[in-house]
């Protein structure tokens, strides 16, 4: 296996006004309680190169996805074996960069095919039984769907294009896309992070250069299997959850927290997280479009002072919220760098139920049905996947 460090793309978060009013759900917080996971139940016989994506099936075993090897596996229940599944290449049932996994219905997933830039639905032996193009239509009608969750109707949620008003978008829609009627619909907004714009040169020559303010507040959101939308907003000092249903929003209570503050290594922690970055690339040609979708850049390669830099990180990174086989919520809380991660566990109503903390080096993967995967990475860039139970709070 190819010896590269995987790190991962967790990006920032904050608040925006949602297209339904929400009821506030009253009452008091929970008291909070910190846990922590105690020892694996197992680890993986052999390392990964990356773990791009896991999948638990109903029968214990496992489907891994390998981004660097661009191999899809199956592998026991017990972490034991690992055997690869499919093939590569660029046919209709092939693969090549596999990346997330998602459960759909009855041990189907969905799987993002980054090579072949399209998603494909995996029956339960992992043939693939469908493709889906992540990138289709022209101009103000183009979508690139890039799923965040998928309910288990196979329904895919993803981020719609940033709502341009005279400048950079500053939020952008939720939308549902039902491959069944292949159709796709707004159902929620999200606020973006903040950008800086740059304006250089002459009327003739004018060069524009558009950059994330790292560490930024930004929402971060995912849908639950039933098909409901999760979003974290944060204010000042406090965050809370708002679920968007079929009849309509609600909102949980305020939480509050204490503003971390952004010192130089919470800066290089934060550029070096940019090298996994996902990236998509547009080319034109005779008037034919080529899109391209993969992970890995330069990002790790720039400079603090390339930035500007807020004085304190917000409640939590924007992509930092899973559902877990039990229903709850994992928000991922901002830390200070080189501190374990640590997740406060919320219920469906957005009530704190308590804070995990992982075990140091270890990276949340997803979810079994009473477990939860985490992985490490060893010093030769090795990525081993390890099964925990999972905490009762």
């Amino acid at each position: 296996m190819r010896r590269m460090r995987s790190l991962r793309n967790i990006r920032p978060a904050t608040a925006v006004a949602m297209l339904v009013a929400p009821a506030v759900l009253a009452g008091p917080l929970a008291a909070q309680e910190t846990a922590t996971l105690g020892e694996a139940q197992t680890r993986s016989a052999e390392p990964f190169s990356d773990i791009a994506g896991i999948r638990p099936l109903s029968d214990g075993t496992l489907l891994v996805a390998d981004g660097l090897e661009g191999r899809l596996f199956r592998v026991s229940g017990d972490l034991a074996q690992a055997e690869p599944i499919g093939r590569e290449g660029a046919g209709p049932r092939e693969y090549r960069t596999p990346d997330a996994l998602y459960a759909m219905a009855e041990d189907t997933t969905l799987m993002i095919d980054l090579g072949n830039g399209r998603l494909s639905v995996l029956a339960p032996d992992g043939a693939i039984v469908r493709t889906i193009p992540m990138a289709s239509g022209d101009g103000p009608r183009m979508r690139l769907m890039i799923p965040n969750a998928v309910d288990r109707n196979g329904r895919v949620f993803f981020r719609g294009m940033g709502m341009m008003r005279g400048g950079v978008p500053d939020s952008a829609s939720v939308q549902v896309f039902d491959p069944r009627s292949d159709a796709a619909e707004d159902v929620a907004q999200v606020k973006l992070p903040e950008m800086n714009t740059q304006s250089s040169g002459g009327a003739n020559n004018q060069q524009t250069m558009i950059r994330p303010i790292p560490l930024s507040r930004e929402d971060a959101w995912t849908a639950t299997p039933d098909g409901d939308v999760v979003i974290a907003r944060s204010g000042d000092q406090v965050y809370w959850l708002e679920i968007v249903g079929r009849e309509g929003a609600i909102r949980g209570p305020d939480i509050p927290y204490s503003p971390i503050s952004v010192g130089n290594a919470d800066k290089e922690e934060w550029i070096a997280e940019q090298s996994n970055a996902l990236g998509v690339g547009m080319e034109i040609e005779n008037g034919r479009r080529r899109t391209t979708f993969s992970r890995g850049g330069r990002g790790g390669e720039a400079d603090p002072s390339d930035f500007e830099w807020p004085e304190t990180k917000p409640a939590f990174p924007g992509g930092s919220i899973q559902v877990a086989t039990n229903g709850t919520i994992w928000l991922r809380r901002h830390v200070s760098a080189g501190q374990p991660s640590q997740y406060d566990v919320l219920d469906g109503g957005g009530h704190l139920l308590g804070s995990v903390v992982l075990p140091e080096g270890r990276t949340l993967e997803g979810f079994g049905d009473g477990h939860i995967y985490l992985s490490s990475t060893d010093d030769l860039d090795f990525v081993w996947l390890e099964r925990y139970e999972l905490p009762v709070l």
